[in-house]
């Protein structure tokens, strides 16, 4: 009895509840025979979820390897002295295999001075080096280059991978002075260095940059302009605006006696600004200039409603030094650092000054860089000190103007040239 109540109530509440949707208009009726679709799309499960439950466990389990220190060349180098510090040994041997136990225990007080990577390709990185160590309780120093090898996924280091320098110039001319490098048992000079000993004397040159003076020449003149821009502006203020802003950096940076030639674009002869660079005692001539390109690679287009010429042909930097400068060693030094630089920094040379056509046929000196020797530019042979010519860009790019006309864009090309002169200082301190 109890049993047959209870089901009778059951299909009462059904029946009024049933009802009670039915009276209401508003709400739709569901056929619970056939589903809508909307309700079905709802309730399928979405491609992303049913691929990502799909997929193998074998594949979920797999974790991704982790970048190992060991692809990084100047942080294999570190490890390399700070093993050697440590007396581990062992460890040393990993990265440098050739290397001996016993020139291991030699060494002690390591202290890397910089450490800079030069190049890096897929099998090779050079590195630059200073350090100081002692060995055999003796104080000893090495600049040079060190040179890892690809081993796998692994940087290494060899026999002969290191070469000894005197100066940066060596570094940068391929002149080095030995290849003084400790062997397996043969005992060859060895140089290391990582941990600070402020007893440990450094023959670094340091760079008394207030002492240093840099003449910084502004490229033509108010009246003789230079090329013109592919929007119709005269080259000298292109230079003009690019020296300024080096000269003020220098002047941030600590080159206090840096100075500019020809501020207010006077017609003054080239002889004259070189006179003027010695007269101030200059160590350094660095010409400013912008670049353009032979008549045949112009094109015409207007621009503002007057017609311009361009070019979008060729883009990027240029260096040029002089043989005949009475320093050419230190003028080809110096555009090799700033060409270091600039490559550094992302900067891509021209070559187009290496065409075989009239108006160009330079020497391309350094291809990767982007060096050209030019003999007879006459700021340049008649500089007394060091100097070199950078053309910062091609204006005639229509692109490539925008750009130089940049001023983020411009203070990457001045935070270059910095760079290269501070390193020139140092060296030839």
């Amino acid at each position: 009895m109890i049993i047959h109540s209870k089901i009778h109530i059951f299909f009462v509440v059904a029946t009024i509840l049933l009802s009670s949707c039915r009276i209401n208009s508003d709400e739709p009726v569901i056929n619970f025979d056939k589903p809508s679709h909307s309700i079905v799309t709802q309730l399928e499960t979405p491609h992303s979820i049913v691929t990502q439950l799909e997929t193998p466990v074998t594949q979920l389990e797999t974790p991704k390897p982790l970048p190992s220190v060991n692809n990084d060349p100047i942080q294999v180098v570190r490890n390399f002295y700070q093993a050697i510090n440590n007396k581990n040994c062992d460890k040393a041997l990993e990265i440098r295999p050739n290397y001996s136990k016993a020139a291991c225990h030699k060494v002690h007080n390591i202290v890397i001075k910089k450490l800079e990577l030069i190049e890096e390709t897929a099998q090779e990185a050079t590195l630059l080096l200073d350090l100081n160590y002692e060995k055999n309780k003796k104080p000893k120093y090495f600049s040079g280059l060190v040179i890892l090898f690809k081993e796998g996924n692994h940087w290494i280091i060899k026999n002969k991978s290191f070469r000894s320098i005197q100066t940066l110039e060596q570094v940068l001319l391929n002149k080095p002075i030995d290849d003084s490098v400790e062997t397996n048992s043969k005992e060859k000079k060895v140089e290391i260095n990582s941990k600070e000993d402020e007893t440990t004397q450094s023959t670094v040159p340091l760079c008394t940059k207030e002492s240093f003076v840099v003449a910084i020449d502004i490229g033509h003149s108010i009246r003789r302009f230079g090329t013109t821009s592919a929007k119709g502006i005269g080259e000298f203020y292109f230079n003009k605006n690019l020296a300024k802003m080096l000269w003020k950096s220098l002047f941030q940076a600590g080159f206090t006696q840096a100075f500019l030639i020809n501020e207010k674009g006077a017609n003054i002869t080239l002889k004259k600004r070189t006179a003027i660079a010695k007269r101030k005692n200059a160590d350094l001539f660095i010409a400013i200039h912008h670049d353009s390109v032979q008549p045949r690679y112009l094109s015409s287009w207007r621009y503002k409603g007057k017609k311009r010429f361009y070019s979008d042909v060729f883009q990027g930097y240029s260096i040029f030094y002089s043989e005949k400068n009475r320093q050419v060693q230190r003028s080809l030094s110096f555009a090799n650092l700033l060409g270091a630089e600039m490559r550094h920094n992302l900067f891509v040379p021209t070559l187009h000054h290496a065409e075989k056509i009239k108006g160009e046929n330079r020497e391309l000196v350094n291809k990767d860089k982007g060096i050209y020797r030019f003999d007879n530019l006459v700021v340049l042979k008649t500089a007394t000190m060091p100097a070199v010519l950078l053309e910062a860009g091609l204006i005639v790019n229509r692109k490539e103007e925008n750009l130089l006309s940049n001023p983020t864009y411009q203070k990457k090309l001045v935070l270059s040239v910095i760079a290269a002169i501070e390193k020139a200082c140092r060296f030839w301190n």
